[in-house]
């Protein structure tokens, strides 16, 4: 067998991302906060690049530069929307060719929505926001989550709840039980002893076990290392007392404190939601970001027959630039306006009285409803904020999976049937609790076709342990 050699051209037809595109994609993905300072770095390092008011105080009365820049700016035109197409373009043979990708065609997605990690009370208050629940409920619920420390714990006792809220013991006591079951496990407790029982019965532990009567009763002999009156009250060897310790051990005293490890940094919506007799009115913060225009003054520097071949190609430069990052940014806009517009009109319920009215929503059905490419859509609500009627809330949280359903309308979101679940139990008798096949019944019942396994899904993702470990009474007070 005889080897050679060769060489040979092959003509091969790709699509790649020019240094524009991906400015355009990058302005596409920035928060408000974050374009306004790329904004006052572009007008800092581009003389080509000034403000609206700028012009107004500068004034310019040249009509031959005023023509020459719409000219430009038509040739800009043309070349942003052939950007539009090689975008979508490129994105689809990419999909077309990526294992990732093709995953991504199973499930939707979103990537890099948040800009920070929530706090504490943020990731409480979502949590509270799913539930169904009676408005008195969510008042009790909002101000004890506003009074949960940076440890996890309640900062306030029951009685000052019912002095300053004018309520009942009784329903104090069932919302806290109702927040002690969110996440991080151990959140709501008022002591660290109740801390550590939440977590216990969270880890599905019995009863009688005996890390359960050390953390009730000898959490202070434990503490000073007084094993021998552990090993003695119990009747249990050294052995016992050490396998106890290392599951108290493995449990957080301090369960809210992974929400504090950076400073706190306000969001900025992109979006406003106001609500109107005819609906929600969407607007964008253009408040953040200056109105750009191209300085005519240095257009007419460019024109002079004084100035330098050299400066002239510098400033040509220079103003391909401004009037690409004008258009980058108005496009940006317009995407952004098509897809508050269209979140608007799908979530109305849920932005106007919780998100636990949420109804399905995905990225892919974003993207079909204002006919745009899927990561396109995935890359305008990244890191993006609405005002709405309830409060700042992410386009993330205002996503969700769809479930079937037995009605016309055919389906409903995931959020909602996991508040369904949340709901069935905590009215459920703590003698007979509600086992999962039981619960997929209510649900079919309530009109959501959801089978045994989705629900016991549903159930772990909610914290609640099953019906067998539910039974058993309350460990806390």
């Amino acid at each position: 067998m005889k080897f050679s050699l060769q060489q040979k051209q092959k003509l091969i037809q790709k699509l790649a991302l020019t240094p524009q595109m991906k400015q355009a994609l990058h302005l596409l993905q920035l928060p408000v906060m974050e374009l306004k300072t790329l904004i006052a770095q572009e007008l800092t390092e581009n003389p080509l690049l000034s403000t609206e008011e700028e012009m107004m105080t500068e004034g310019d009365d040249d009509s031959q530069a005023n023509a020459d820049t719409q000219e430009d700016e038509k040739s800009q035109d043309m070349e942003f929307d052939a950007l539009d197409e090689n975008v979508d373009e490129y994105l689809s043979a990419h999909e077309q060719h990526s294992t990732a990708a093709k995953e991504q065609k199973k499930y939707d997605f979103i990537t890099n929505i948040i800009s920070r990690p929530p706090t504490l009370q943020e990731h409480l208050l979502k949590q509270l926001g799913m539930l169904l629940i009676a408005s008195e409920e969510r008042l009790i619920g909002e101000f004890m989550i506003g009074n949960i420390d940076e440890r996890g714990y309640l900062a306030i006792s029951l009685e000052e709840i019912c002095q300053t809220l004018n309520v009942g013991l009784e329903l104090v006591k069932k919302v806290l039980r109702i927040i002690q079951q969110f996440d991080p496990a151990g959140v709501g407790a008022r002591d660290l002893r109740e801390c550590l029982l939440i977590q216990l019965k969270r880890h599905r532990v019995e009863e009688d076990s005996l890390a359960v009567k050390i953390v009730e009763g000898d959490l202070d002999n434990l503490a000073k290392h007084r094993f021998e009156v552990i090993t003695k009250k119990y009747r249990v060897s050294l052995d016992e007392i050490k396998g106890a310790i290392q599951r108290i051990g493995a449990l957080d005293p301090r369960p809210g404190a992974k929400y504090e490890t950076e400073p706190v940094t306000y969001a900025t919506p992109d979006v406003y939601m106001v609500q109107t007799k005819e609906g929600l009115q969407v607007s964008l913060n253009n408040e953040e970001l200056p109105e750009l225009r191209v300085n005519k003054a240095y257009l007419k520097l460019m024109k002079s027959k004084k100035t330098g071949e050299d400066v002239k190609e510098y400033l040509k430069e220079r103003l391909n630039s401004a009037q690409w990052i004008i258009k980058a940014i108005g496009q940006r806009q317009q995407t952004l306006t098509k897809i508050a517009n269209y979140v608007a009109i799908t979530q109305q319920e849920a932005l106007e009285k919780g998100l636990a009215y949420l109804k399905p929503l995905t990225i892919r059905d974003i993207a079909r409803g204002i006919e745009m490419h899927e990561s396109t859509v995935s890359r305008a609500i990244t890191n993006k904020y609405v005002q709405a009627p309830i409060g700042l809330v992410s386009f993330k949280d205002l996503l969700s999976r769809k479930v079937e359903t037995v009605d016309a309308d055919g389906s409903a979101s995931s959020d909602e049937v996991r508040a369904e679940i949340l709901e069935i139990i905590n009215k459920e008798d703590p003698v007979k609790p509600i086992s999962d096949s039981k619960l997929a019944s209510y649900l079919t019942i309530k009109g959501y076709n959801v089978a045994r396994r989705t629900v016991a899904k549903y159930r772990e993702e909610l914290n609640i342990a099953p019906s067998h470990l539910r039974k058993r009474k309350h460990l806390m007070s």
